[in-house]
């Protein structure tokens, strides 16, 4: 009972995640599309895993001491943000945005949350396998990674749309794609990864320092999750009076198509 308890809490909050953003487009993508794109994010668990480890050599070259934030920047940034963002992207940008599908800008962050939130899924229930299948563990990301992920991949794939619809600035847009979620998800977890390796070289952490570390990524997820909340509507609001106007998905309402 435990077992599965903690294994639906790994899976379910994710899917709930994607169905809520799914519903939100007012022209939905095709399910297969969808799905195959939150399959190859799980998929990149491997490639991630293998990278990660050469990655974090690299940044340890790069970057050397023994404090506890620079392992932490170390940690959050070459071990995590650069190798989860960098697979992330290659499948947003190489198979989601050069399927027909793909028509509007709205699409990019319905396919950049499903093959965010694959990876996120798949980690889930990794966590909750080497953890012993604690449910408090997968509650906690339920409330924190999932929603990160998620936030993380619809930023992505609005920097992916900018490239793939807007006539000017498409080498901008498609560096940001990768750099910004980059830069959001290694200041996300800086903090955390810096608080556990203080944690563990301290034996009376200062509980304020812990407290401080663990409020700011709280806050910079506060902020993601209202961003892409309001961009979405916003969206959602265009592509409703598209379809008042007669409007039908991927043209504009002179007949010419988007992309």
């Amino acid at each position: 009972m435990t077992i599965a308890l903690a294994l639906a809490g790994a899976i379910l909050p994710p899917l709930v995640v994607l169905w809520i953003v799914y519903r939100h487009d007012v022209f939905p993508e095709p399910p297969a599309v969808v799905w195959t794109c939150f399959l190859l994010g799980m998929a990149i668990v491997v490639p991630i895993l293998i990278v990660a480890g050469p990655t974090l050599l690299i940044g340890q070259t790069l970057l050397t001491g023994t404090d506890p934030w620079v392992l932490g920047f170390l940690a959050a940034f070459f071990g995590a943000a650069i190798p989860e963002e960098f697979f992330k992207f290659l499948v947003l940008r190489y198979y989601a945005a050069t399927h027909r599908a793909f028509n509007e800008p709205m699409d990019g962050m319905v396919y950049g949350v499903a093959v965010s939130l694959g990876f996120a899924t798949l980690e889930n229930v990794l966590y909750a396998v080497s953890l012993g299948f604690s449910f408090l563990v997968v509650l906690m990301r339920a409330l924190t990674a999932i929603p990160m992920h998620a936030a993380l991949g619809a930023i992505m794939g609005w920097y992916v749309s900018q490239w793939r619809f807007r006539p000017t600035g498409r080498t901008r847009s498609v560096v940001l794609a990768l750099v910004v979620p980059i830069i959001l998800h290694g200041l996300y977890d800086w903090p955390l990864l810096a608080a556990a390796q203080v944690k563990d070289s301290v034996e009376e952490p200062n509980p304020l320092l812990l407290l401080g570390s663990c409020g700011l990524p709280i806050v910079l997820l506060i902020v993601m999750v209202r961003g892409v909340y309001k961009m979405m509507r916003q969206m959602r609001a265009v592509q409703v009076r598209h379809r008042e106007a007669g409007g039908i998905e991927g043209y504009r309402s002179d007949g010419t198509p988007l992309g």
